[in-house]
């Protein structure tokens, strides 16, 4: 069995279990407005990866070549040599999920990396791309403005239970707010888990899965 027939099977049950709106194909959606090449000199990639990979949008019947634009916050698809917006539909087209295994969800108009399979609660995190104008100052005194860049901002976490999403600040005070649990409050002062560290969120998701939050 090749490469492409393995990963469709692989993700089959997770788009198709229980589903009840109809499934198209991507030439369906296509809203022929070809994406234009940027004329901007722009130092860096906007991109989480320059490359397009085979993909499986849910309620699409065929993969698809996808890669996420993090600056303009949109999911390119690439067909006949065109590349195309994926429509910011979240009844519709609200995951993805590439070939590496990396999964994008759209919530509430935006996009977020899934980066947990829990029952109740998941850890996903949010990535921004902006762009520097960069200038150096002159012995003049005058400004001299350089190539542009796009530089990634720091990497924001969220705890998504009952489609709400729970952003983890440094000291977890919004999780305890949200989630007003003892346990959780003994298990960050026993553990001490860092908001910079995924692993440790990733940990801290897992507890969270095994109390009773309801």
């Amino acid at each position: 069995m090749n490469t492409k027939a393995t990963f469709l099977i692989s993700i089959f049950p997770l788009f198709y279990s229980g589903q009840t709106i109809a499934n198209r194909s991507i030439s369906d959606i296509i809203n022929y407005d070809i994406k234009k090449k940027s004329t901007e000199d722009i130092d860096g990639t906007p991109y989480l990866s320059d490359t397009f990979s085979i993909s499986k949008i849910n309620h699409i019947t065929n993969s698809v070549e996808t890669r996420y634009n993090i600056y303009t916050d949109e999911i390119e698809f690439k067909l006949n040599n065109n590349i195309y917006i994926l429509p910011k539909d979240e009844s519709l087209y609200d995951t993805i999920t590439q070939s590496d295994g990396t999964i994008i969800k759209l919530i509430q108009g935006s996009y977020y990396f899934v980066l947990s399979k829990f029952p109740k609660l998941n850890l996903l995190s949010k990535e921004k791309i902006s762009i520097d104008k960069n200038e150096t100052l002159l012995k003049n005194g005058y400004n001299k403005e350089e190539t542009p860049s796009y530089i990634k901002e720091k990497t924001i976490y969220y705890i998504l239970y009952n489609d709400k999403l729970i952003r983890i600040d440094k000291n977890f005070d919004i999780l305890k707010t949200n989630l007003d649990k003892k346990e959780i409050v003994d298990y960050l002062k026993k553990n001490k888990p860092s908001v910079k560290n995924s692993e440790n969120l990733l940990e801290l998701t897992k507890f969270l899965n095994s109390i009773n939050i309801d």
